[in-house]
């Protein structure tokens, strides 16, 4: 069976190329996934897997010259004012903090 990140990129790379063709001028950005490894849905076990995942978008942000967005490296650096789960409670989904 193929690994899960290799997957994605099987698809999500035909869909880039689709509307790179159909809007040649489009600007792409391309959203880092993140975790917060304190967050109650995150274990070890989505490790190394899910850095994987962040590799692939540098890597298909790079193919298709994208902007990277990198949410990762963001929700590190604002969680040493914080508590990390104030961004997201399960680790996965953002909380409405950034609304306050």
């Amino acid at each position: 069976m193929m690994e899960r990140p290799k997957y994605i990129l099987m698809i999500f790379r035909p869909c880039l190329s689709a509307t790179k063709k159909a809007l040649p001028d489009v600007k792409l950005m391309i959203g880092e996934p993140f975790v917060i490894r304190e967050g109650s849905a995150v274990d070890d076990t989505w490790f190394p897997e899910f850095n994987q995942y962040q590799e692939m978008a540098r890597k298909i942000a790079d193919e298709f010259d994208a902007a990277l967005v990198p949410y990762q490296q963001k929700f590190d650096q604002y969680s040493d004012d914080v508590d990390p789960t104030y961004w997201s409670a399960d680790g996965v989904h953002p909380s409405l903090a950034e609304l306050n």
